[in-house]
């Protein structure tokens, strides 16, 4: 940068010359106008981003029936984000506790039309459409966000352990143990847009919530879906 040229003027009437020197604005200020921004932009290019969530398993095609009454499989959820978990109403353990972060992550995810909430029951037999209509009203599921399915006790067992790779065991009506008949994971399962499987979160920590919303918005991201 140059330092502006002086120019002469005449001055009114009396044909006098004057130098006219534009002022020049001091290196020093324009160091500390220009610093700042080079670094940050600086950061912006070196800093390192997040790596991207990995892709685990590719969840199997799948039938089951929705707490409406509808059935409901894997080509519903096609192009949705989605969070799944695995509990039973009358769970004496860590089952309420995995409800409320998924009603704290429904009110985290708000108007997001692209990501649903589904929740299995470990206990069909028991946890009918109707059963599970009640328990979604008790719990403020909107019907529209977030899914209760039940079905055939074989096919959410088989779909747990060889799709979404969680433990789901029935201990038999003796169980005296904590958790109640059913041995199910806590977990969180978060399911991409082509139904892959892409984090495990656990479903009892309340820093879950943000920590799912975090992966669920990254996922967003990775089509421009906000």
């Amino acid at each position: 940068m140059g330092i502006p040229a002086c120019r002469a003027e005449r001055l009114g009437t009396s044909g006098a010359d004057k130098s006219v020197c534009p002022t020049a604005i001091p290196w020093s200020i324009v160091s500390l106008i220009l610093l700042p921004v080079a670094g940050v932009l600086a950061l912006a290019v070196l800093w390192p981003k997040s790596p991207p969530l990995p892709k685990l398993y590719s969840i199997p095609t799948f039938s089951l029936i929705e707490r409406s009454g509808e059935g409901l499989g894997l080509g519903a959820l096609k192009g949705k984000i989605w969070v799944a978990d695995f509990i039973f109403t009358t769970c004496p353990g860590p089952c309420l506790m995995m409800t409320q972060r998924m009603a704290e992550l429904q009110r985290r995810l708000g108007a997001a039309d692209d990501v649903r909430l589904v929740t299995f029951t470990v206990d069909p037999e028991h946890d009918t459409p109707e059963v599970l209509r009640e328990y979604a009203a008790r719990h403020g599921a909107r019907a529209d966000r977030w899914l209760f399915l039940t079905g055939d006790r074989a096919a959410i067992y088989d779909l747990a352990e060889k799709g979404f790779k969680v433990t789901t065991t029935d201990l038999g009506e003796g169980a005296t143990g904590p958790e109640g008949r059913y041995l199910h994971s806590t977990k969180m399962v978060l399911v991409d847009r082509d139904g892959v499987v892409r984090g495990y979160f656990d479903g009892v920590d309340p820093g879950s919530v943000g920590k799912v919303a975090s992966a669920v918005a990254a996922l967003r991201r990775e089509r421009g879906g906000g």
